[in-house]
């Protein structure tokens, strides 16, 4: 399947598909992608923090739910998931 890089809500999809095939690694890649294309794309920052966690990559998905924060203080998201994270 052929993805438009500039495109990034499909990327964004495919990433979670692949996450929910099992895929870790080839998710957390796509979600960097699309991250590092769009750095204030939240959605994809908050996926990668989901799969990071989930796969105990816990203090790294801690950072990113605080770099959400910087960028929209109100997410109840990632304030819940750093509730969740408080003692990594």
């Amino acid at each position: 399947m052929r993805i438009d890089p500039k495109n990034l809500p499909p990327r964004t999809e495919l990433g979670r598909m692949l996450a929910s095939q099992g895929n870790y690694r080839e998710a957390e890649d796509l979600f960097r992608e699309v991250i590092r294309i769009d750095p204030k794309n939240l959605p994809p920052r908050g996926e990668l923090a989901m799969l990071l966690e989930r796969t105990g990559k816990k203090a790294e998905a801690k950072k990113l739910y605080d770099e959400i924060l910087s960028i929209k203080p109100d997410d109840r998201g990632a304030r819940n998931a750093l509730k969740r994270l408080k003692d990594v």
